[in-house]
C-alpha cells in the first residue's frame, strides 16, 4: 500500500513568495522616503536661498544708505564695494536696483535678489533721499557707484578718472 501523497508539494514556494513581497514593500517603502526627502530638500534649498539673499539685501540697501548719506548735497562721485558671496545655496543670484516707480511691490525704491536655480526672489525696500538709476548685476562683489547726480550698482569700481583727487573710493565689507 502506498501512502496518500499531496499531488503537488508546494510548501517550499510560500518562503520565496515571502521573501520576494518582503523584498518588494521594502522597495516601495524606501522609494517612497527618498521622494520625500528629495522634495524636502529642494524646499530646505529655497529656504536657505531666501534667508541668504534677505541677509545679502538688507546689507546692500544699509550700504546704499550709506552712500546716500555721504553723497547728500555733493556733486562728487564715490564708490562703495559691497562684498557678498558669488551664490547662495549652490546657486548664483543677481541683483536689480529698482526705483520706487518701477519696484513693482513697493512705492520705495528696492532691490530685487533673485536666485536662478532655486527660483527664489526676495525684494528688500529702502529710502533714499538720492535718485536711484535702475541696474542689474550678479551677485559677488558690487559696487554702489554715485556718479554726483543718481546712485546705481556695476559690477566693477567707478572709472578713477571721474574720482576727484583725495576722494578715495570706499570699500565697506560685510
Amino acid at each position: 500500500m502506498t501512502p496518500n501523497l499531496p499531488l503537488s508539494d508546494d510548501r517550499g514556494v510560500s518562503i520565496a513568495v515571502t521573501h520576494v513581497l518582503t523584498i518588494g514593500i521594502t522597495t516601495i517603502l524606501i522609494t517612497g522616503l527618498l521622494v520625500g526627502a528629495s522634495g524636502l530638500l529642494q524646499d530646505e534649498r529655497a529656504d536657505a536661498a531666501r534667508d541668504e539673499m534677505r541677509t545679502i539685501g538688507n546689507r546692500m540697501a544699509t550700504d546704499i544708505a550709506s552712500v546716500d548719506r555721504a553723497a547728500d548735497g555733493t556733486s562728487s562721485t564715490m564708490s562703495v564695494r559691497s562684498v557678498h558671496p558669488s551664490s547662495v545655496s549652490g546657486s548664483t543670484y543677481t541683483v536689480h536696483l529698482k526705483p520706487g516707480s518701477v519696484c513693482a511691490v513697493y512705492s520705495n525704491p528696492c532691490l530685487v535678489l533673485n536666485a536662478t536655480s532655486t527660483d527664489t526672489t526676495v525684494y528688500v525696500p529702502f529710502n533714499t533721499s538720492t535718485t536711484v538709476t535702475e541696474t542689474r548685476v550678479s551677485g559677488g562683489d558690487i559696487y554702489i557707484v554715485y556718479d554726483g547726480s543718481d546712485i546705481k550698482l556695476a559690477s566693477e569700481p567707478a572709472n578713477p578718472k571721474l574720482q576727484p583727487p583725495g576722494l578715495p573710493s570706499v570699500e565697506v565689507r560685510a
